[in-house]
């Protein structure tokens, strides 16, 4: 299955799209997550075709737009000339 949906980070949206594996015949799976991050100018879409090859594999993934890319929010640059101070605290996943 797949899961479309936006989590909040200092007031921006994150765009994420989950993948669950399709499971064994017992229904379960033991391989790890994947968490696929994209580079600049890019987002979620350019990693279609190797989350569905993930997901039939049986592994469980995870890719994001990141702020300003694709689908996420796009924040107007602060002061720093960054859309996100250098001071912000790290992001727990």
């Amino acid at each position: 299955s797949s899961a479309s949906k936006f989590w909040k980070w200092q007031n921006h949206d994150i765009f994420t799209e989950v993948r669950l594996p399709v499971h064994n015949d017992d229904g379960r799976t033991n391989k790890p997550a994947v968490v696929l991050l994209h580079g600049f100018g890019a987002s979620t879409t350019y990693w279609r075709e190797t989350m569905n090859t993930l997901q039939n594999e049986g592994y469980e993934v995870h890719a994001l737009d990141l702020l300003g890319q694709g689908r996420s929010s796009k924040p107007v640059p602060v002061e720093t000339g960054t859309s996100v101070s250098p001071s912000s605290p790290p992001v727990e996943i």
